[in-house]
This record gives C-alpha cells, structure tokens and sequence, in this order.
C-alpha cells in the first residue's frame, strides 16, 4: 500500500523508488571498489538502473540480455551481449535490473554462473514493517 505523500516528488519516489535504487547502487560501489558494470537483463526497471549507475559515477559497459529478440540491439548506444560474454567485457561488477519476484534470483544466478564479480539485485522480500533492501550477492569461490 502507498503511505500518504506530500509532493509528486515523494510519490514519484514511494511508487518507483529511484532514489533508494541510485542509493543502492552508490552503496555496492563503494563497498566492492566497482567502477565499470554490466547491467544485467531487458526489464522494465532498466532505465531506472541505468540512471542508477549513472548516478553513482559508474561506467556502463554492456547490457546483458540472454533472448534472440535483442541480439545484436543496443540501448543507450551499449551493446545487448549474451552473459555468456561478460567475461569480455572487462567489468567490475553486474547489476540485475529486473525486480520482478519470479524472475530476479534466477537472472542473478545467470550471472554468477559465468563471471566471479559481484553481483547486486535491486530487489528483495518486504515483509510489513520492514522497508525493502537491495542484495548484493557474490559467486563462492
């Protein structure tokens, strides 16, 4: 249920939640010293993410998307690549873009599979009374 907000501003935020993700994002980075990242999967919160990673002053080199339909695409000029080629891409950390419940545990699993960098989903259970808080995953060694 969405709290009562004062401004568009705040609704915008309790709706969509740019700012937590930007401060997600900024928080990873600091804590795994990445610079340049893989935005992982085609999903309607990727340009969200990617204003994420933008604002935390991080390079963007690749979308990661595992379906024909965007083989061989770009969006915002970076190259649509399998995740099988994350390797290639000589970066320091994936960020999952989709939330979806369903779907996010299984495009970070992906991700681990084929690269040893820290991984960030943007997404994660809320239970009532607990605000929801993004995870960051790395692969065991």
């Amino acid at each position: 249920m969405i709290g009562i907000c004062d401004t568009p501003t705040e609704l915008f935020e309790e709706v969509f939640a740019n700012r937590a993700q930007a401060d997600a994002v900024g928080a990873w980075k600091q804590r795994h010293n990445v610079r340049r990242v893989a935005i992982a999967d085609f999903s309607k919160n990727l340009y969200a993410t990617y204003t994420a990673c933008r604002q935390a002053s991080l390079e963007v080199g690749a979308l990661l998307d595992h379906r024909d339909a965007f083989k061989a695409m770009t969006y915002r000029g970076l190259p649509i690549v399998q995740y099988s080629n994350v390797s290639d891409l000589k970066v320091d950390g994936v960020v999952v873009s989709n939330t979806n419940p369903a779907q996010v545990d299984a495009r970070a699993e992906q991700v681990r599979r084929v690269t040893a960098v820290p991984v960030l989903t943007l997404w994660a259970p809320r239970y009532m009374g607990q605000p929801e808080a993004p995870r960051t995953t790395q692969k065991a060694a």
